[in-house]
C-alpha cells in the first residue's frame, strides 16, 4: 500500500454498477484477466506472499 501513498495514487472503485457491458467485453475477449492462483490452506503463508492479481484457497473435501 505504500506505493499508493508515496506516489499519491487515487483509487476509485465500486462494487455495483453496469455489469452487462463488462461481461460483454469479457465474452468477446476484448479484455482478459490473469488467472487466479489457488493454494491449499496449509500453504497459507505462500498465498499471502503471492504477488498474483488474485489468489485464494482451494478447499478439498
Amino acid at each position: 500500500m505504500s506505493d499508493f501513498v508515496v506516489h499519491e495514487i487515487t483509487i476509485k472503485g465500486s462494487r455495483c454498477g453496469p455489469f452487462e457491458p463488462a461481461l460483454n467485453l469479457l465474452r468477446k475477449r476484448r479484455i482478459t484477466l490473469p488467472e487466479i492462483e489457488l493454494y491449499s490452506l496449509e500453504s497459507f503463508e505462500k498465498a499471502f506472499l503471492s504477488k498474483a492479481f488474485k489468489s485464494g484457497f482451494a478447499i478439498s473435501e
